[in-house]
């Protein structure tokens, strides 16, 4: 009996499509998201070391343009989220918020906490 064995796998290439499918989806969902929470980091960043060339700092109008920034952005950050500790010798901002990446099938939630710190000149 001569059995017809032509070596098509049809079922690997739509698994792997299917994968690689998935893994574009949520490249497009999760990289935006990251590069505008890295953008918002940066932008509090040079906010702070700007504020550290200042001889009077004014806290509300430093966390007015990181709050503004993180709404033009579309990143949920509120007031109570951010601290600005103004000391002799240095600034100190500390940034804790949370943000969700909806997948359609999972939430993807990322949780941030960062620190910038600048000497004062």
């Amino acid at each position: 009996m001569v059995h017809n064995e032509r070596g098509e796998g049809r079922l690997g290439v739509v698994i792997w499509l299917l994968l690689m499918a998935a893994g574009i989806f949520v490249a497009v969902r999760t990289i935006p998201t990251r590069m505008a929470v890295l953008e918002l980091h940066d932008f509090a960043d040079s906010q702070v070391q700007l504020a550290g060339t200042m001889t009077r700092v004014k806290t509300d109008d430093i966390l007015k343009s990181v709050l503004d920034k993180a709404k033009e952005l579309e990143i949920p950050l509120e007031k109570k989220d951010l601290d600005l500790d103004v000391r002799p010798n240095d600034l100190r901002m500390t940034m804790k918020h949370r943000v969700v990446v909806n997948l359609e099938v999972y939430e993807w939630v990322w949780d941030f906490n960062e620190e910038f710190t600048h000497l004062r000149m």
